[in-house]
C-alpha cells in the first residue's frame, strides 16, 4: 500500500519536529538489566519467566516496541526518529536474548522485537502438558537418601510441583501420561520409554500427544514382544532335542543394546534397523527362519543317511590257474 504524497509544508514542519527536542521518537537507554532465571524450554517456567520479563521490559521503556511497537517514523521527512525507533527496536531484541539461555537463541526471529516475542511464545506456550508430564515425573521419582538433607529433598520435590501447575491447569490426561511414563520404569521397556519421551517433546499446543497416543504406541509394542515369546517358545522347543553345536539360548545383539526382549533370536534374524530381517514384518522374518532350519536339517539328514548306508562288496577275482585247480578239486 502506497502512502498519501506529503505536501511541501508539511514535509518541512516534519523536518523541522525532527531536529527538535520535540522529535517524534527518542532513544531509549536501559536502566536496569535482566538478573532473573534463563528462559529453558526444559525447565516449563515460560508462564512465570514471561510475566516477570514483562515488568522488565515496562521498566526499561521496551514494553511497547515488544507487544504494540509505535508506527515507523518516515525514513525521509523524519530520519532522526526513524533511526531512533530502529535503535530501540533492535534494543529490545537484544534485551530479550539476554532473558533466554543460549540454547534458544537461535530461535529469536530476526524481524523485530514483536516478531521476538511472539517467536518465543509460540515455541514455550504450545509446550506446557509437556513440561507438566516431565516435573510432575521427576517429583514423583525423587526419593530421599542418607547424603542428602530431608528437608533440601523435599524442597526440590515441592519446586517442581509448583511449577508445573504454575504452567497451567493439570487435566487427568496429564496424570495418566505421567503414569504410563512410571508404569515403564523396568529396563526390559527403556527403548519404549525413550520413544514415547520423545514423542511427547515433540508435542505442541496443534499437535498433543495424549495418552491415547502412548496407548496407541504400546499396543504395537505388545505385538513386537508377542511375536518375541512366540519365537521364543519355538527356540527352546527346537534346542530341546539333541544337537551338536547348537546354542540352548539365543540373544540378539541389536535388541539388547535397545533395551528391548532379546532372548529367542539373534541379530541375522531381527526385523529392527540393522538387523538381519530389517524392513520385513514379525511372519516374513520367521518364514525366512524356518525356512533356513528346515533346509539345514534336510541337508545334515541326508548328509548322515549317505555315511551309515551300507557299502556293497565286490566279488573278488581268482586267477584263471587257481580257479581251474578248484574246479579240479
Amino acid at each position: 500500500m502506497t502512502s498519501p504524497p506529503i505536501d511541501d509544508a508539511t514535509a518541512a514542519e516534519m523536518r523541522r519536529i525532527d531536529n527538535s527536542s520535540a522529535c517524534a521518537i527518542s532513544p531509549v537507554k536501559i536502566a536496569l538489566g535482566y538478573k532473573g532465571p534463563l528462559l529453558n524450554k526444559d525447565d516449563g517456567t515460560y508462564t512465570t519467566w514471561a510475566r516477570d520479563f514483562e515488568n522488565e521490559l515496562i521498566m526499561n521503556g521496551l514494553w511497547e516496541y515488544a507487544f504494540d511497537p509505535p508506527l515507523r517514523p518516515h525514513e525521509v521527512y523524519e530520519p532522526r526518529a526513524n533511526r531512533n525507533w530502529a535503535h530501540n527496536d533492535r534494543l529490545t531484541c537484544a534485551f530479550i536474548a539476554t532473558g533466554v539461555a543460549s540454547s534458544e537463541r537461535q530461535f529469536i526471529s530476526k524481524e523485530g522485537a514483536k516478531a521476538c516475542w511472539l517467536a518465543i511464545r509460540s515455541r514455550h506456550e504450545g509446550s506446557g502438558p509437556v513440561q507438566q508430564v516431565r516435573l510432575l515425573q521427576e517429583a514423583l521419582s525423587t526419593k530421599c537418601s542418607l547424603d542428602k538433607p530431608l528437608t533440601e529433598t523435599i524442597d526440590s520435590i515441592f519446586e517442581k510441583i509448583d511449577r508445573a501447575f504454575a504452567v497451567g491447569k493439570v487435566s487427568s490426561d496429564t496424570l495418566k501420561c505421567i503414569a504410563c511414563l512410571s508404569s515403564l520404569s523396568d529396563k526390559a521397556f527403556a527403548h519404549a520409554r525413550s520413544n514415547i519421551s520423545r514423542d511427547i517433546a515433540a508435542a505442541t499446543g496443534d499437535k498433543p500427544y495424549k495418552s491415547t497416543d502412548i496407548r496407541r504406541y504400546l499396543e504395537n509394542e505388545q505385538t513386537l514382544i508377542n511375536g518375541d515369546k512366540a519365537d521364543a517358545t519355538g527356540a527352546t522347543a527346537f534346542a530341546a532335542k539333541p544337537q551338536s553345536n547348537r546354542r540352548t539360548e539365543l540373544i540378539c545383539s541389536k535388541c539388547l543394546e535397545r533395551g528391548r526382549p532379546a532372548k529367542g533370536h539373534t541379530k541375522e534374524w531381527c526385523i529392527l534397523e540393522g538387523g538381519g530381517q530389517e524392513g520385513k514384518t514379525l511372519d516374513e522374518s520367521r518364514a525366512a527362519r524356518h525356512a533356513h532350519y528346515n533346509a539345514r536339517r534336510n541337508k545334515t539328514a541326508k548328509h548322515t543317511a549317505s555315511k551309515e548306508m551300507p557299502h556293497q562288496s565286490q566279488p573278488t577275482l581268482l586267477p584263471k590257474r587257481a580257479v581251474n585247480q578248484s574246479s579240479q578239486g
